[in-house]
């Protein structure tokens, strides 16, 4: 058992959280967390505990930052629909009337609403993406806006997983004039003297937890076909996790020997090996199963050096 020290508060007759919160530490091996809250507009829970980077011994706290993954699609759908009440968006107009290069591969009748309902079509694009157009931003949007649709749009639902951004986010723009995340900050974030970001000032950065990657499953473990199609680079899971692809920053430094493991683990799982020309073949199915299994613990870490590598 590991002692952990929690600090902030509950209101009464809300002590079975913290009491959970603990518990993650104590018999989950959690490094470090905050769990915050509201009920009726009033804070209920507000709780700390733990480390922000398991080298060193700063504590988690109240004004510690931490990486949120999708949890930014609603806030992005939440200054779209600001717009909207402004009368400055449509969600039923095609996405043409804001963005007139996004027609071409028959496109031009898709509405605002289908990009927002992850139901056009675009988790991924075949265009090969660097960092650097992810952080350049245009490049991203040219290679959707040339996208031709995955499946036909509205006749499904797929989770635009990485892509989502991008088509929200260029709407916004188009609209606007500035990047969703200025705009966001302008009208969201300054206004409710939140610590939000789409988009971290670089001053902010010393107060970011790294996201650390679970240790690696027992040998045996079964491989569930989330992970198998996920390092599958035929399928369109693949496609959609990978390119664009994620930012490296994200992992911190401080961790390159994870990073090296997982870049190996990456080469082996989509059965290729620049080192070694004899192995750019399929692996035997045996060790292919036990090197996905122990990848599945890692799918971010390896999506991550897979974007960055190019496999």
């Amino acid at each position: 058992m590991i002692e952990t020290r929690i600090q902030g508060f509950v209101k009464p007759g809300f002590e079975p959280v913290s009491e959970a919160f603990a518990g993650n530490f104590e018999r989950l091996g959690e490094v470090g967390a905050a769990c915050c809250i509201y009920r009726e507009g009033r804070v209920v829970v507000d709780l700390q505990g733990g480390v922000a980077t398991p080298a060193e011994s700063n504590p988690y706290a109240a004004d510690t930052l931490q990486m949120v993954m999708s949890s930014t699609k609603g806030v992005v759908a939440v200054a779209a629909h600001m717009l909207a009440q402004e009368g400055k968006l449509d969600f039923d107009a095609p996405v043409v009337e804001y963005w007139p290069e996004f027609g071409a591969e028959g496109k031009k009748d898709i509405p605002v609403r289908w990009l927002f309902s992850h139901r056009a079509g675009l988790p991924a694009i075949d265009r090969r993406l660097t960092i650097e157009d992810v952080f350049a931003w245009t490049p991203v949007v040219d290679g959707l806006a040339a996208q031709r649709p995955f499946w036909e749009p509205n006749s499904a639902h797929g989770y635009h997983v990485g892509t989502y951004g991008w088509l929200a986010g260029e709407v916004i723009r188009r609209i606007v004039g500035v990047s969703v995340g200025e705009f966001v900050a302008r009208r969201i974030a300054e206004p409710l003297k939140l610590d939000l970001w789409i988009g971290l000032p670089e001053a902010m950065e010393p107060r970011v937890a790294p996201m650390l990657a679970p240790p690696p499953p027992a040998p045996g473990t079964p491989v569930d076909i989330f992970t198998a199609r996920l390092v599958d680079p035929s399928t369109l899971l693949h496609k959609a996790f990978v390119n664009p692809p994620l930012p490296a920053p994200v992992w911190r430094p401080a961790f390159s020997r994870q990073g090296r493991i997982s870049s190996w683990v990456t080469r082996l799982a989509t059965r290729r090996d620049s080192s070694s020309p004899s192995r750019s073949g399929p692996w035997p199915a045996r060790a292919r199963s036990a090197i996905t299994a122990w990848a599945g613990r890692w799918v971010l870490r390896i999506l991550a050096e897979a974007s960055r590598l190019g496999t």
